[in-house]
């Protein structure tokens, strides 16, 4: 049975507006406004953005050189060339991105940055146009909800000591996407692909941004029925929806008051035939794209609303005051396979079921027996608000060229109301189910409220920058548990806790520009994760240090960097994704090192200055990492267990590495990709990795061609996984899944 929604709740997302409008009308009427004129150094591609939005909605303004720390910016034509919907394969062209697959479409990405822990990318800083957009950003960032990258017009990611303006968690680094901008005149474009396993994209926006008001609407909608083959038969895929709508007023070029005001507003609606549920390592190797029947009822049902209003004003005198006011709220009920019990009730978890030897519950969960498969309803309800202001001046005095002051109110929450069924399943199908009561397998309430405030200030001499800056978080974070008597929550077992936290993190970059395009530059900040509302864990920190060197020209450019941080109190997270019970807690580990070198560049080659002339272009980007605990200690974690000093942490790629070669000759182009992951370890260890079980280890390509049948039409075609590889994408939480197989597609591509 999957959730169904009461006539409250469908009312829900009526109410989350009203409320972001309430929260957002109290905010700015408390602004005073008091301007001349907007000037600035954006760069061109965000040119369709005013400049003023610009210094809102991205972490980098555009800019690649001027900023002491590692930055890397995906445009709109490289999104477009990449035209994937899979965020891993968007992200893995940035190094010192560490990435593990899932599902093969995306869906749930888990992404890290620079060693720091890739699960459910709830250790990294999730934004969109600036804001956080993780389900809740400090109670429970895990990225059950990740925005839709095939609606994004370009993609930033920031590590080091450049960071320092993006909390809470600064370990690792910021993921920044940006939503399509309203353009500066009337126009729009569709977008329609179809391909194997039933795959269709539809993406269309149309908008107008050349007077006073400017507007725009785009719907994005990406569905599929799936590679895997589930007994019994079935769909195995998916289907997501993604509207959204923006609205801005500027003033006019006369006002004696520049400003600008824009409304976003966004909703995401999926449904997913997905599971935990893998296969056995014999079963694996017969039949990679084999699903279990038990796992025939697996249900994702997730919806996702945001609102975003953002006021920009100049101060004079180089002055700018930039403010946002958001909202989101995220619902979603993963209805999934949890555990067997065969005839004598003997129940099996999952995990246990599909990593140890065969048993009549396995038996049971093939389909080949009778028995009881429980199914558990993860209903949750996420939400996350609140209010931040910056305030920056750029000019000259005595060597300052910028400084920057930010503050933001946040408070974001978790509700956890689940419970299970148990399924009778015979002849290979769930037949009926003793549907249990919600709210009686987990009951309680989750809030965190955060106070954040930065300053960073630029101070130039010659070629030298020097960029220093001070981050402080104070954190509260409370939980009110039910217990699992009490599913009407009387209270009368109510356990409750607080953990409260003030932090200071301070960091420094220094740059050195070189003749030709050529900057050097180094850095060194106080990384912090947020401990969570248990009292017994600790703040996670880490000293991070980089040092590197970025070059840029006409026909070629890259960079490379060495890093280095050193954690203490490593955050573990017992999630079910990760192979835990799924209670969500966090708790401490020890101490680790991780250091590592990122490269990445690209050569083109030109040949002929006419439209017919032919170009070749060379990317590649690589990534080193080498992730150690320098402690030893035992943990319940099953990924860490008894951990040795020396022990490499699991889930991590040492060796990353992707190329691609690109041809254009006239109106017709094409692109061949390829990654190379080395495999990553399962469990903590110093083995060598031909000794221990290992994922993601996998040479993929993938190939495009393009043909411009006229200025504004565009056909193309890709195959993803070209050569077929079967690999093991991921072994956690439960049994072997396999990687996205051979897809071929094809698509139009019309601008108006």
């Amino acid at each position: 049975m999957v959730y169904a929604k009461s006539s409250a709740e469908l009312c829900s997302g009526y109410r989350f507006y009203m409320r972001f409008f309430s929260l957002a009308l109290s905010f700015f009427l408390a602004l005073s406004i008091s301007a001349q004129s907007v000037s600035g150094d954006s760069i061109a591609i965000f040119s369709d953005l005013p400049e003023a939005l610009v210094e809102v909605v991205s972490m980098t303004g555009g800019r690649l050189n001027g900023i002491p720390g590692s930055v890397h910016i995906l445009s709109p034509k490289q999104l477009e060339r990449y035209a994937d919907t899979d965020i891993h394969r968007v992200l893995r062209w940035i190094p010192g991105v560490n990435l593990q697959e899932e599902d093969g479409f995306g869906l749930r990405p888990n992404i890290g940055l620079r060693g720091s822990g890739s699960e459910r990318s709830s250790r990294i800083n999730l934004m969109e146009d600036g804001v956080l957009i993780a389900p809740a950003p400090y109670t429970a960032p895990s990225a059950y909800y990740f925005p839709t990258v095939g609606r994004m017009s370009g993609v930033e990611v920031v590590k080091g000591s450049s960071q320092i303006a993006y909390g809470p968690n600064t370990v690792g680094g910021a993921v920044n996407l940006l939503s399509t901008p309203i353009p500066v005149e009337f126009e729009g474009a569709v977008t329609a692909r179809a391909g194997a396993f039933g795959m269709r994209r539809m993406h269309v926006h149309v908008g107008d941004g050349s007077g006073q008001l400017g507007w725009l609407v785009e719907a994005h909608r990406v569905s599929a029925d799936g590679f895997k083959e589930l007994d019994g038969g079935g769909s195995t895929g998916f289907d997501k929806w993604d509207v959204l709508g923006k609205l801005r007023w500027m003033s006019t070029a006369d006002a004696k008051v520049d400003q600008l005001l824009e409304l976003k507003l966004g909703l995401v609606d999926e449904l997913s035939h997905e599971t935990y549920a893998g296969l056995t390592a014999p079963d694996f190797e017969a039949t990679p794209l084999r699903r279990y029947a038990g796992s025939q009822k697996d249900l994702m049902d997730a919806n996702q609303r945001q609102a975003v209003l953002t006021h920009t004003v100049n101060l004079g005198a180089g002055w700018k005051w930039m403010s946002q006011a958001y909202a989101t709220q995220f619902n979603r009920n993963w209805y999934k396979s949890d555990r067997v019990a065969d005839s004598t009730g003997a129940w099996v978890k999952l995990g246990a079921l599909l990593s140890g030897p065969a048993t009549s519950q396995l038996d049971i969960f093939r389909g080949e027996g009778e028995g009881l498969v429980r199914l558990k309803a993860n209903n949750r309800s996420y939400f996350s608000r609140g209010v931040q202001s910056r305030v920056s001046w750029g000019g000259d005095w005595n060597g300052w060229s910028r400084l920057e002051l930010g503050a933001r109110r946040h408070i974001d929450g978790l509700d956890r109301f689940q419970w299970t069924d148990d399924w009778h399943i015979q002849d290979g199908a769930l037949t009926w189910a003793e549907y249990g009561t919600p709210g009686t397998e987990s009951n309680r309430l989750e809030d965190t409220r955060a106070w954040a405030g930065y300053a960073r200030a630029q101070w130039d001499m010659g070629r030298w920058s020097v960029m220093p800056g001070l981050r402080v978080e104070s954190v509260a974070a409370s939980r009110s548990d039910y217990g699992k008597q009490d599913p009407d929550r009387w209270g009368t077992d109510l356990s409750e806790r607080l953990n409260q936290v003030i932090v200071a993190l301070p960091g420094v970059g220094l740059q050195y520009a070189l003749n030709n395009g050529v900057e050097t530059f180094v850095g060194v900040h106080r990384g912090f994760a947020a401990p969570g509302s248990s009292p017994d864990t600790q703040p996670e920190f880490a000293v991070n240090a980089e040092g590197g060197v970025r070059w840029s020209g006409t026909r070629t450019g890259g960079s490379a960097v060495g890093f280095a941080h050193f954690g203490r109190n490593l955050i573990g997270s017992d999630f079910a994704s990760s192979g835990g019970t799924g209670s969500g807690e966090l708790f401490n580990g020890g101490t680790t090192t991780v250091q590592g070198l990122e490269l990445d560049g690209h050569v083109a080659l030109v040949v002929g200055d006419s439209p017919e002339g032919c170009a070749l272009e060379l990317q590649w980007a690589y990534t080193f990492t080498d992730a150690r605990f320098t402690s030893s200690f035992s943990s319940d974690f099953d990924a860490w267990g008894d951990v040795e000093a020396g022990d490499f942490l699991p889930y991590l790629s040492r060796h990353q590495f992707t190329t691609r070669l690109g041809w254009t000759h006239g109106r017709l182009a094409s692109d061949v990709s390829a990654r190379w992951t080395e495999g990553m370890r399962t469990i903590a260890g110093s083995e060598h990795l031909s000794e221990v079980e290992t994922v993601g280890e996998a040479l993929v390509a993938d190939a495009a061609i393009r043909y411009q049948i006229s200025e504004s039409m565009r056909l193309e075609l890709g195959v993803l996984n070209l050569m077929n590889q079967v690999y093991k994408a991921a072994a956690r939480p439960a049994g072997l899944r396999p990687g996205l197989p051979r897809t071929l597609s094809v698509g139009c591509h019309l601008d108006f």
